[in-house]
């Protein structure tokens, strides 16, 4: 049985409302695909970012992010099937959870080139729902969405900077609103692991 096509499009489309590297329709903006991992990711930018000190990169998982985890790992994590899916904001893997009530999903951001400097920008300008600065494994990022603020109903996205040039975003869709942010950051750290260690 697939999941519906209307919860996993909510899921990236709600990622694409906190970007400024998309448009409304998810679209990626055409602009430069170069990904900078120099020692200048140590100064912050104008949007008031922090500073990323050691930048890492998707690597293999770029195109794939349903590699990321091990049957174990996801039961871990309390997730069961997985669900590939081919967005216009990056490659996509989504999971549902035990109770198959909750869908979470895993994209690295590649419309989005300016990394989590996108997502502090939006806030500055007044396009977010909620924005909320935290780290995620040492890393900056926020929890924030566009349009409204769904997370009473159990639904949160957590935004980690990876390096100067991409995010990657965590999500859950219908989740237990008591825990729905903190499983999107606790999955998040496991990401930041993987990607560390590849």
């Amino acid at each position: 049985m697939s999941p519906p096509k209307r919860v996993v499009l909510a899921i990236t489309a709600s990622a694409c409302a906190v970007l400024a590297g998309c448009t409304e329709t998810g679209t990626p903006v055409a602009t430069e695909t170069s990904v900078s991992t120099s020692s200048t990711s140590a100064h912050p930018d104008a949007s008031g970012a922090p500073p990323i000190e050691n930048p890492i990169e998707a690597g293999r998982y770029l195109a794939d992010p349903c590699q990321l985890f091990t049957e174990q790992e996801l039961a871990s994590f309390g997730l069961g099937k997985q669900f590939p899916v081919t967005t216009s904001n990056g490659p996509n893997c989504a999971w549902r959870d035990a109770e198959n009530r909750a869908l979470y999903g895993v994209v690295f951001n590649e419309g989005n080139v300016n990394g989590l400097s996108d997502i502090y920008r939006g806030n500055k300008e007044g396009k977010l729902a909620y924005f909320e600065p935290t780290t995620v494994n040492g890393y900056p990022a926020a929890v924030a969405d566009g349009g409204t603020d769904d997370r009473p109903d159990g639904w949160c996205n957590v935004f980690v900077g990876m390096n100067p040039g991409m995010a990657f975003n965590v999500s859950v869709a219908g989740g237990d609103p008591a825990t729905a942010c903190s499983n999107v950051q606790k999955i998040a750290s496991s990401v930041v692991d993987k990607l560390k260690e590849s």
